[in-house]
């Protein structure tokens, strides 16, 4: 054991037994005596250490400011502390707080031996640098937060109860989300702030601080006008934190969601239809409970799985719904709507319409299909039996149509024959006829007539409703055919003393059935003539960028929008039973002549005004100007 030097005569026993390291050192920093806490310390024998430097101990980065704080004392400051580390082991390095002081001086005053008492430092130091991390770490949260943060201290009234609170300080968050100023917050009262503060709002951060749990909740702010998630958090008996984000904008966007599923909901079930949701990444596919009531299941009752769709579709159906669905998919085709048939649960087949939509990915990848199935069973159901009728009309007009054929024949020949027997009476080819009887001859003659032209015309009619009507398309002067109409009908209007007056091109060479366009000019030309007891007809021609128009203009007696309408169906007595037997006709001439010209590509149409004045236009447009 070292022999511990004296100080003053007195031995320094007392250090032997310190618990923290103790040394004495020489003015060259050589030590000189070290205690036993000291020598295990730096884990070496007190005789291993006694007679080096101290400063040997300290890294060499901190010897020279060690040394220069050490000389700095003196008689008249013969203590002082600071801090230095020291190297205990290979990789151990430790920080340590010495004491030193001066305690034997040269004559001159000069310091010759010291004593110093460490004191390990290195937790403390450590603890403190944690400590100063989480205050800069708690700074930047606390002020870069995005959500708002507030220190709060709770003020409680006499009997206990949370009364009020005082704003300690808020972070920039804080400021952003209230309009409020740090400056004009920061030690004032939320009542004095805002006096519109709901209790609740208290009463809540008051039951933090009493049971110091923290809470996490929703809740409308009628003083800030907003909707907020909040996070409260105990911080002593009477503090509390308080984070919070504005959630108004998400509690909109809920509500608008809400209410557009609630739309969607009330009008999926105002439809009626049957809604599907495919993801084909999972393969997952959702089946609405209508989608499976349609079909008569409960919603347990039918798995949402695609095999389910497939174990139900009718086979014939299957295949043209896969194909359909890969072009879709595929982009091959730019909607997707299919119908086919399902089983229902009692074993009939049901109609379905599908109709659905492909959602895509940034890439362009399918990730969704949503559709809706509709019944059109009944619809379906509808159509066939409309088909069955329309199969049914057919096969009565084809039956109409032969029995018209064949009974124009049974009629043509007895009535061929009755008018050449009229003719020949009234030509007395057999002799002279008194005059009474050759008046008999002529009715005769021009009552067959009247029937010949209105069994040809209903024959004609029959045949464009079987679509046997076939037009003989040639290269046609129509002003020729004008010409020969206006010669043959003159007869008439001198006999009523109408003018006939020609406004057409000496040519006119269209692509047109002459036969049918004759037939049309004699029934409006005849009709003009028939309906005006005095005045003009006039037939004229116009040409634009449409076509060719043929027009007959009249000053006949006219017919309103409703007779006209009457007049242009077969058999239709525009003027009634009593004028139309003054005037004759079938009724056939117009509803026939309009169907001629659809026949051309062309149309017919009439502009009348009944009464004095009135003037009836009927414009044939010929689209065909082309000669073959």
């Amino acid at each position: 054991m070292q022999d511990p030097p004296t100080l003053n005569g007195m031995h320094t026993d007392a250090l032997e037994y310190l618990d923290t390291p103790a040394c004495l050192f020489d003015e060259t920093f050589r030590l000189v005596y070290v205690n036993p806490a000291y020598a295990r310390f730096f884990g070496r024998p007190a005789e291993a250490l006694v007679g080096r430097r101290f400063t040997e101990l300290i890294p060499e980065d901190d010897r020279a400011r060690t040394q220069t704080l050490v000389r700095g004392y003196d008689i008249l400051e013969p203590t002082g502390t600071h801090d230095h580390p020291v190297t205990v082991g290979p990789d151990d390095t430790r920080l340590m707080r010495w004491t030193n002081t001066v305690i034997r001086t040269a004559d001159s005053g000069r310091p010759t031996l010291y004593m110093g008492v460490g004191r390990d430092i290195t937790n403390e130091a450590l603890a403190e640098a944690r400590r100063a991390d989480c205050e800069i770490q708690y700074q930047a949260l606390f002020t870069q937060s995005l959500n708002g943060v507030a220190i709060h201290e709770m003020l409680f009234d006499d009997s206990g109860a949370p009364c009020d609170y005082v704003f300690l300080d808020v972070n920039p968050a804080f400021e952003r989300l209230t309009g409020l100023n740090a400056a004009h917050v920061i030690g004032r009262r939320v009542r004095e702030l805002l006096p519109e503060t709901e209790p609740f709002w208290i009463e809540r951060y008051g039951q933090v601080c009493r049971t110091g749990t923290p809470v996490r909740f929703e809740a409308h702010s009628g003083a800030l006008e907003g909707d907020y998630q909040v996070s409260a958090f105990p911080l002593g008996r009477s503090r509390f934190a308080v984070s919070f984000v504005d959630i108004s904008e998400v509690k909109k966007a809920q509500d608008d969601l809400r209410a557009a599923f609630s739309r969607f909901d009330l009008a999926m079930k105002g439809a009626n239809d049957g809604l599907f949701d495919w993801n084909l990444q999972t393969n997952e596919i959702y089946y609405s409970p209508r989608w499976k009531s349609m079909l008569g299941y409960a919603p347990d009752e039918l798995a949402d799985h695609f095999s389910t769709w497939e174990d139900l579709v009718d086979p014939d159906d299957r295949e043209k719904g896969w194909a359909m669905l890969n072009d879709y998919i595929e982009g091959r085709r730019d909607t997707f709507n299919l119908e086919f048939r399902m089983r229902h649960k009692d074993g009939h087949w049901m109609d379905i319409l599908s109709r659905a939509f492909l959602e895509r990915d940034a890439t362009g990848a399918p990730v969704r299909l949503v559709g809706t199935h509709v019944d059109i069973s009944e619809r379906k159901q509808f159509e066939r039996e409309l088909q069955t009728a329309r199969l049914s009309a057919e096969s009565a007009t084809k039956a109409k149509s032969e029995f018209l054929a064949a009974m124009s024949h049974e009629l043509r020949t007895p009535l061929n024959s009755i008018i050449g027997f009229a003719d020949m009476m009234n030509h007395e080819v057999i002799g002279p006829l008194p005059p009474h009887y050759r008046e008999y001859a002529d009715l005769i003659s021009s009552s067959g007539l009247l029937l010949l032209e209105t069994i040809n015309s209903i024959l004609d009619l029959a045949k464009i409703e079987a679509g046997k009507l076939d037009l003989t398309r040639r290269a046609t002067d129509v002003a020729d055919l004008i010409d020969e109409v206006l010669s043959l009908l003159s007869v008439q209007a001198e006999s009523k003393r109408l003018l006939l007056r020609r406004a057409v091109p000496d040519a006119l060479m269209l692509s047109v059935d002459p036969m049918r366009i004759k037939q049309v000019l004699f029934n409006i030309v005849g009709n003009a003539i028939k309906f005006t007891d005095s005045g003009a007809v006039e037939v004229a021609h116009i040409e634009d960028e449409t076509g060719h128009w043929i027009t007959v203009t009249d000053s006949g007696i006219g017919m309103t929008p409703a007779q006209i309408q009457v007049e242009v169906t077969p058999f239709g007595q525009a003027h009634g039973d009593t004028l139309a037997r003054s005037y004759q006709g079938t009724g056939l001439g117009l509803s026939l002549s309009l169907e001629i010209m659809r026949l051309h590509g062309g149309r017919l149409d009439i502009d009348s005004t009944p009464g004095q004045g009135t003037r009836v236009m009927k414009r044939m447009k010929l689209f065909d100007r082309g000669v073959p």
